[in-house]
């Protein structure tokens, strides 16, 4: 191959780094291809530990700090990813010139809902200089593929319940609603709201020890896909082993991802505990577009 034909190397890519092990995941993913990058973690959310060579901590506030550092070590595409718990206190601005002077339109940001706010941040941002990427640009391996990925066959009588739940996620992401549900006989049982899927799961698990629903489950499923138009740099919907325990616990007999949207933490974790569990676990091209 010509030089020319070569393509460039990317420049260091800097990670915002919140909870889980994603922000791992990624940064072992770059490493394999060769990319370099740099990791703001976050005081009281990164619960994933990186070398301190090519990483530091910040608090939520000082946004104007974490992007100082990145641009020190010349990173100029940025990647968040994990699981944000808390929001920033003001208390921890003080000091921070860098976000004094972007407070204005911090503030200004938080005037919407959480899809108007991670976009107001992404402009903020990209305002700096910066871009924000889509991950499965860069790590396209992170993300689930079409197909059984571990578990049981998906049974063939269960398909009018997939297809149910495909087409009401895709509705409710039009009002910013969710991301995930469980259906079992044709109903809708649970549907995912602020509290996350895992919370939604122990609300179902609830339900069955009321006596709610059945006791004695037979075709439940959890269906998780991206929010139809949602952007893909931000808050993608997540699969880990906590998911297949969980859903295991609700009386659930699979899981169906939509292939490419969403990511799968620890996977070879997630491939023993629905076996144990006997829970399929397959992806699904879903009905959204990108």
């Amino acid at each position: 191959m010509a030089d020319h034909d070569t393509p460039p190397k990317r420049g260091p890519i800097g990670i915002v780094a919140g909870g889980g092990v994603l922000p791992d995941e990624l940064a072992k993913a770059l490493s394999n291809n060769q990319t370099p990058y740099f990791v703001a973690t976050i005081k009281d959310e990164t619960t994933a530990v990186f070398d301190p060579a090519i990483s530091s901590a910040f608090s939520w506030g000082e946004i104007g700090k974490i992007l100082k550092y990145f641009k020190s070590n010349d990173c100029t595409e940025i990647v968040l990813l994990g699981q944000v718990t808390k929001r920033p206190e003001f208390s921890s601005i003080v000091g921070d010139a860098g976000t004094m002077r972007l407070l204005p339109k911090i503030v200004a940001a938080m005037t919407g809902g959480d899809d108007s706010l991670l976009g107001k941040v992404i402009t903020l941002i990209e305002n700096e200089g910066f871009s924000v990427l889509d991950i499965k640009g860069i790590v396209p391996e992170l993300f689930m593929e079409e197909g059984l990925f571990a578990g049981p066959r998906f049974p063939k009588k269960l398909t009018p319940e997939l297809d149910q739940a495909l087409a009401a996620l895709k509705d409710f992401g039009k009002h910013d609603v969710g991301q995930a549900l469980v259906i079992e006989n044709g109903r809708i049982i649970a549907i995912e709201g602020a509290e996350g899927t895992d919370a939604m799961l122990e609300r179902v698990a609830g339900l069955r020890v009321s006596k709610r629903i059945s006791q004695k489950p037979k075709n439940g499923i959890l269906v998780k896909m991206a929010k139809a138009g949602q952007d893909r740099r931000v808050d993608l919907p997540t699969i880990g082993p906590k998911t297949i325990i969980n859903a295991a616990q609700a009386g659930l007999v699979g899981i169906v991802g939509e292939a490419g949207s969403v990511l799968l933490a620890e996977r070879e974790k997630i491939k023993d505990l629905a076996k144990k569990h006997k829970i399929f676990l397959i992806g699904h091209k879903g009905t959204n577009d990108g």
